[in-house]
């Protein structure tokens, strides 16, 4: 069995025990401060990370900056898509309006109208 704890260096830190506090259990003690301390930075750090990154109250902070410019795409790829849909009812238009006019027949010309009426 081993005692990691027991060999584990430690930094100088005062005596937590008194003075019949046997030697390990000593160790073992400032073993244990040092790990808590440790850890009490850590957390402290994620915490400042988090509130850079959430915001204190879930807005203001790094993801609500992110979430705005998400948006902004969004909407402005939504645009993108309506100006397509618009080019391509325009092309179809036009050549139909020239197959109508081109001499293939009013007839033809109707029956695409019909059809890309249904389709658009």
């Amino acid at each position: 069995m081993s005692d990691d704890d027991y060999r584990t260096p430690l930094p100088p830190l005062p005596n937590p025990g008194g003075a019949g506090v046997p030697e390990i259990i000593d160790h073992r003690l400032r073993s244990v401060e040092v790990k808590f301390g440790e850890l009490k930075t850590l957390v402290e750090k994620n915490n400042v990370t988090l509130i850079e990154t959430v915001g204190s109250k879930g807005t203001g902070g790094r993801l609500s900056v992110i979430v705005d410019q998400l948006e902004k795409i969004k909407t402005e790829v939504e645009g993108i898509q309506e100006m397509l849909e618009n080019q391509r009812k325009f092309i179809w238009k036009l050549a139909i309006a020239m197959l109508a006019t081109s001499g293939i027949g009013a007839s033809v010309g109707q029956i695409i109208m019909a059809t890309v009426a249904g389709g658009g």
